[in-house]
């Protein structure tokens, strides 16, 4: 009896073990896939489905491109006799009155604009008055600068320009532009610095300089360089002068024009919208409404003015001017900035 009690005991306590020791036993592979993981939702499915809202697709990162300079220009050679004298608003205006559009400054049926003022003349913008402008090269670069008559200020949408007409045809063939250079920028940059050209040659439309309303075309129209995209990163740069923000200057390799070496070429300053397939702007702007800019007529680097409208009028002097005695300089208030011209004797606008 009692080893028949004792054999009980001993099999109900084997059991007891045996399946405490299977509750912790892991359990054995599975063949089947696992199944989705269960996504949260904020809210009830519509419709009752138990289905997991779609995963959510990860955006990626966009890669900024970084830009290797190989090339920089070095300091900038200038002409003596690539200098543009231009009608210099801020030399006649007196603030707290109203800006004046000056006569023999401001010919529009010219496409020669002085107009760094409001279009209700009451301000007067010294950042975009150029009282000045010059070319020059060096072995590896041509330069251009702009000297304005006070350029300390630099607010948005600010664009100084250079154009380059390459075949002498009156037509700009491209646009060197620079866009908000800051004030302090005294080091040659490509930020904001951009090159279009007019690939079908339609600026200026169907008469070049003069105004053509009814007949503008696609201005410039191809973009080349980019803030150093492009095929060169280094074409073309721009900075202020290390010695005063009044001097904004260029560099652009030679190469943009492709073995040309005679060439028109002419700067202007814009404020506001600026929009390379409006060129030119006597175009597609109107006399009443186009403010804020200022540019200066034409020069012929490497050879002869072709007396084209908007080209330069520089006087030629004599070594010993006979017979010729200047009268008084005209009142510049009425007349703006004069030069006197040695050969007909009498002066004349810059323009």
């Amino acid at each position: 009896m009692k080893t028949r009690m004792f054999l009980l005991l001993a099999t109900l306590l084997l059991v007891a073990l045996t399946a405490c020791g299977n509750s912790a036993a892991p359990s054995a592979p599975s063949n089947e896939p696992a199944g989705p993981v269960p996504t949260a939702t904020a809210g009830p499915v519509a419709g009752g489905s138990d289905e997991p809202a779609p995963a959510a697709v990860e955006t990626p990162t966009p890669t900024q491109m970084v830009i290797t300079h190989m090339l920089i220009p070095g300091e900038p050679a200038y002409l003596a006799n690539q200098v543009i004298p231009e009608c210099s608003t801020g030399s006649v205006y007196t603030e707290g009155h109203a800006v004046s559009l000056r006569s023999g400054c401001d010919l529009w049926q010219q496409s020669i604009l002085e107009r760094p003022a409001s279009a209700d003349l009451q301000t007067f913008f010294p950042h975009l008055d150029i009282a000045m402008a010059q070319f020059g090269s060096d072995a590896g670069w041509f330069y251009s600068k702009l000297m304005l008559f006070d350029g300390a200020q630099a607010p948005a949408n600010l664009y100084y320009l250079i154009e380059i007409d390459s075949d002498l045809d009156a037509r700009g063939d491209f646009l060197i532009l620079v866009r908000d250079l800051p004030v302090n920028a005294t080091a040659w940059t490509t930020n904001g610095v951009q090159i279009w050209e007019d690939t079908n040659d339609d600026v200026g439309a169907g008469t070049p300089v003069n105004p053509d309303p009814d007949a503008a075309g696609n201005g410039y129209d191809l973009l080349v360089f980019d803030a150093g995209s492009g095929s060169d990163p280094d074409l073309a740069w721009a900075r202020r002068s290390p010695l005063t923000p009044n001097h904004v200057e260029f560099a652009f390799k030679p190469g943009l024009l492709a073995g040309v070496t005679q060439f028109g070429w002419w700067a202007s300053a814009i404020q506001g919208t600026l929009d390379p397939a409006a060129f030119d702007l006597v175009d597609t702007s109107s006399r009443e409404t186009a403010f804020e800019l200022d540019n200066t007529c034409s020069l012929v680097y490497g050879g002869q003015q072709r007396g084209f409208d908007n080209q330069c009028i520089l006087p030629e002097i004599p070594p010993t001017p006979v017979g010729c005695t200047p009268p008084p300089r005209p009142d510049p208030n009425i007349y703006g900035d004069m030069q006197f011209n040695w050969i007909l004797c009498r002066w004349q606008p810059f323009n």
